[in-house]
């Protein structure tokens, strides 16, 4: 005869001892995983604490520490961080994007050059060449945390990706050096600003809402 072997049973711990509802369980162990999986892929870094306080903020609708605007940026730039990992490690891999890298770093230096030449041009701590075109009214904008504006914004390459577009955003929202720029302006002011690579999305370019890729590199134009 043959000796049936008993299984080992798994013993639950004290979180599962107080789970009561195995579906609702079995959605955060899916989700914890599906975050960590994805953590692990990007290797992203990341404090626990503050992850399970913005989980535990968002689930019992508490008063979030950050502005939606902080948190748009926040996962921007984690975005941003990670692509540029993924760019760089394609760099030595596609002779094409390296290419491409390297003449959108140039034709965006050349643009500059002849940006900055023209007079009332001012360059920014940032980086960010600021030129007024149309004077506004009452104080800037540097106080205030959300601006409604109307944008037009393309590459130095050419490629439109804003064509008078409505936005009202908070100045947390956005690139760091573009809100610097944006905080100067007054109600009903006209600007036009250029963002060299470094300021904006460098090597890792970015996909925009209107379907136009920015590529690697590229310097942007912003009015």
């Amino acid at each position: 005869s043959i000796a049936q072997q008993a299984q080992p049973q798994a013993t639950p711990t004290q979180s599962t001892t107080t789970a009561t509802d195995p579906t609702s369980y079995a959605m955060g162990v899916d989700v914890a995983r599906n975050v960590l999986d994805a953590i692990a892929r990007d290797e992203v870094t990341f404090d626990r604490v503050s992850f399970f306080r913005g989980v535990a903020d968002a689930l019992n609708e508490q008063p979030l520490a950050f502005t939606d605007g902080q948190i748009r940026r926040a996962l921007a730039d984690l975005e941003t961080e990670v692509a540029t990992r993924q760019a760089q490690a394609r760099l030595d891999e596609d002779p094409l994007f390296r290419l491409s890298a390297e003449s959108n770093a140039e034709e965006g230096k050349a643009f500059r050059d002849r940006f900055a030449a023209r007079e009332g041009v001012t360059l920014l701590s940032s980086g960010v060449l600021y030129e007024s075109i149309t004077q506004g009214s009452g104080d800037p904008a540097q106080g205030a945390s959300a601006v409604s504006l109307v944008l037009t914004a393309a590459t130095a390459t050419g490629n439109r990706f804003a064509d008078r577009l409505p936005v009202d955003i908070e100045l947390a929202a956005m690139l760091p050096a573009v809100a610097d720029a944006v905080s100067r302006k007054t109600t009903g002011a006209r600007s036009l600003i250029v963002v060299p690579q470094e300021a904006a999305f460098g090597i890792a370019g970015h996909d925009t809402d209107s379907g136009v890729a920015i590529g690697p590199n590229e310097t942007l134009v912003a009015t």
